[in-house]
């Protein structure tokens, strides 16, 4: 019976494949029994480093797990990897002027560079580093893996947060790629020792560790008011504090709040990497 379950689960991500069926092809990967997410305990990590594709996904994902690093006494920077100019729906506008959308596009990047400031003080994050990749192209920026790897060699980080490669955003999952990329030039002894967690933003991850942020919670809501102009064409406080509000179900009494995270090896990050087709 086993083998015919899972003979049909096969077909049936056979023929999802062509639509990028992420969450068909994380069961199939990660297939094994049930667990419940482990509650992180620890907030020790000395070296912290968090990868944001565009400035607003560091506070979305995982803003209130960098509160708690920082008030561990951990040291915590962020790495924002494109310069986020394709976040304004007006610019999606066909009538749109070539020269009127560059013009926007100018004004976008320099609003939400301020805004990630402002958001990254409310986390108490003050070490930004800005890639400056061209939003929604990403993986077609080879300089940004290099330079990377010369921003972890130069502060190697004892835990990375970013996005999940099963991200429904092209540029969240890029962001893994990048970083396994960057990651393969650092020295084996660092690839071995570091932790990964994959954060969610745009679809929810096979959670294996659960953060509560119950008591950060409301200093995360206003690091995401900080970012407006990404608030004006859709209510990202209402879906992530929704999102939260649900991962506390993993929390005792299920009250409060949680982040939820995919954590792995280095080596495991990469193999994932390889395997889902992206």
């Amino acid at each position: 019976m086993q083998n015919i379950i899972e003979t049909a689960v096969q077909a049936l991500y056979r023929r999802l494949r062509a639509g990028k069926q992420r969450v068909i092809e994380a069961a199939l990967l990660f297939h094994r029994e049930s667990r419940w997410p482990e509650l992180i305990a620890s907030f020790a990590e000395q070296r912290v480093l968090i990868l944001a594709p565009h400035m607003d996904d560091e506070v979305f994902g995982c803003g209130g797990v960098a509160i708690r690093h920082g008030a561990a006494g951990g040291e915590v920077e962020i790495v924002y990897l494109t310069d986020g100019r394709r976040g304004d729906v007006r610019l999606h506008d066909a009538r749109i002027t070539p020269a009127a959308a560059l013009a926007m596009e100018e004004e976008v990047v320099a609003v939400r560079r301020q805004e990630a400031e402002a958001a990254a003080a409310l986390l108490g994050v003050v070490k930004l580093h800005f890639m400056e990749a061209e939003d929604g192209r990403l993986g077609l920026d080879p300089t940004v893996a290099p330079r990377l790897a010369q921003q972890m060699a130069g502060h190697p980080p004892d835990l990375v947060y970013l996005p999940s490669p099963f991200d429904t955003h092209a540029d969240h999952w890029q962001a893994v790629r990048i970083f396994v990329a960057a990651g393969a030039r650092m020295p084996l002894a660092w690839r071995d020792s570091v932790r990964v967690r994959c954060y969610e933003v745009c679809a929810p991850v096979v959670a294996n560790r659960l953060a509560d942020i119950s008591g950060e919670m409301t200093q995360k809501l206003r690091a995401m008011a900080a970012h407006q102009s990404q608030l004006r064409d859709r209510d990202f406080v209402r879906c992530v504090e929704g999102l939260n509000a649900y991962r506390a179900i993993g929390l005792p009494g299920g009250a409060g709040y949680a982040e939820a995270f995919f954590e792995c090896s280095f080596s495991m990050l990469s193999l994932i990497a390889q395997r889902v087709t992206l």
